[in-house]
């Protein structure tokens, strides 16, 4: 397929085969947290959330599935075997973490810069490491950037 010719969404779509391909080939072993995501909370391992990750992999379907993978095993690795598979929300993953966002140290700016990226500030004369983890503070970011 010419991919010059199609929109970003109608490449990601074309893709997701291969990405599925690419997915199958990686041992069970070192995507464990992948399929736990798939048999837990299947609405969170869409073909929507596959996308993001072709797209940000400029559409390589193996490096995207490398990275979904690792994505996988990174959440569970920050917010543990239970949180993990919750949405990110406050009632969800992020249900410990309400003294840390209240806290204020992390703002999403209300404009984007020059090449349309979100603006993330961090007021580190905010941050009160005694009230909350660091744990918690990287959950903190974490939560702010799967928002966006």
């Amino acid at each position: 397929a010419n991919f010059s010719l199609l929109d970003d969404d109608e490449k990601e779509f074309s893709l997701l085969p291969a990405l599925e391909y690419s997915l199958a080939s990686i041992p069970n072993v070192e995507k464990g947290a992948y399929l736990e995501a798939q048999r837990k909370c299947p609405d969170l391992v869409n073909d929507d959330h596959k996308r993001a990750f072709l797209w940000r992999e400029d559409y390589d379907p193996e490096r995207a599935a490398r990275r979904l993978v690792r994505h996988w095993q990174y959440k569970r690795k920050l917010f543990g075997p239970v949180k993990c598979y919750l949405p990110m929300t406050l009632s969800g993953a992020m249900s410990d973490d309400l003294i840390t966002f209240s806290v204020g140290f992390i703002h999403l700016l209300p404009n984007k810069d020059e090449c349309g990226r979100w603006v993330v500030l961090f007021q580190l004369w905010r941050h009160q490491p005694t009230m909350y983890s660091r744990e918690s503070m990287v959950r903190d970011a974490q939560g702010l950037c799967t928002g966006i």
